[in-house]
């Protein structure tokens, strides 16, 4: 049977074999059913997006430009949302169900799970945006003499607070990663000329950390990664030579291929600190194959 059907829906029905009845209503059950996946795609989907939106307005960064997308955005959903639907019955189908409507009802529960995933992610990447603002904020009254927490840092004012930040970012979210920063990084160096493959390159003996490119303002996790990187270098050569007294076995212990790979694992382990959900032997993978290359010697 059916429920909640219209006196035009029971006339049509009157005139029909039992049969066609029961195939009648389940093609209104499918009816009903697509509305609803329309509805949530529709009305449902722009009213959470909306919410998000508001929302991220306020963890968000809090510039004009943000803001001003934020604000056209939803702008536009409220337009979307204005848009006349046809007329769609209410209709509820009681009979049993066909493989095609558990389908469907299927369906529909996976766009609701994927909007939550959406808006999670959404709402998650505003925070982090946010936090990445505050952390401006704090560094930019204490890095603009080139000096953070014990760290020199050269280059032009937005390297110097993208780099004190890259270092705050560190401290605060995983600190041992942070401390190691801090203890085995002196100088910090924006070397545009750096003529190597890499990114950045330390000399261990003056703790000095050359990096080619500018960090983008938000790009603060592969940043400070980078930087666990070259610390790690830094580590290996200076508790070497303290245990040993050997510059010689200092150096052999703080490059090559064993060295990078530990310097590799070591910048891993602070990214999996910040995201546990990290494919962690994927990764590994990936830095053995980047070994074979012996990007350090080119």
């Amino acid at each position: 049977m059916i429920a909640n059907l219209t006196d035009q829906d029971r006339a049509r029905m009157s005139r029909m074999s039992a049969e066609d009845q029961e195939t009648y209503m389940q093609n209104q059950a499918y009816f009903g059913l697509t509305a609803q996946i329309m509805h949530q795609s529709s009305d449902n989907q722009i009213n959470d997006m909306i919410r998000i939106m508001e929302n991220s307005k306020k963890l968000g960064p809090q510039n004009r430009k943000f803001q001003k997308a934020m604000e056209k955005n939803i702008q536009k959903l409220r337009e979307a949302q204005m848009t006349e639907w046809s007329d769609i019955p209410d209709i509820q189908y009681i009979g049993p169900e066909t493989d095609l409507m558990k389908r469907m009802k299927s369906y529909i529960a996976e766009l609701d799970t994927e909007k939550y995933q959406i808006g999670q992610r959404y709402e998650e990447d505003a925070r982090f945006y946010g936090f990445i603002d505050h952390l401006h904020s704090v560094v930019s009254h204490n890095s603009r003499g080139g000096n953070y927490k014990g760290v020199k840092i050269k280059g032009d004012l937005g390297f110097k607070q993208n780099a004190a930040c890259s270092i705050e970012f560190a401290l605060q979210k995983a600190l041992y990663y942070g401390n190691m920063i801090c203890n085995y990084i002196d100088i910090i160096k924006f070397t545009p000329s750096l003529r190597k493959k890499s990114d950045a390159w330390i000399t261990t003996r003056n703790k000095t950390v050359y990096v080619k490119n500018k960090p983008a303002k938000y790009h603060v996790l592969g940043f400070s990664s980078m930087l666990v990187h070259e610390a790690m270098h830094s580590k290996l050569y200076w508790d070497t030579l303290k245990s040993t007294g050997s510059e010689y076995l200092a150096g052999n212990a703080s490059s090559g291929e064993d060295a990078e790979r530990k310097c590799c694992y070591a910048a891993l382990e602070y990214n999996v600190t910040l995201n546990p959900n990290i494919d962690v032997q994927e990764e590994k993978r990936g830095i053995e194959e980047a070994l074979k290359t012996r990007w350090w010697e080119k």
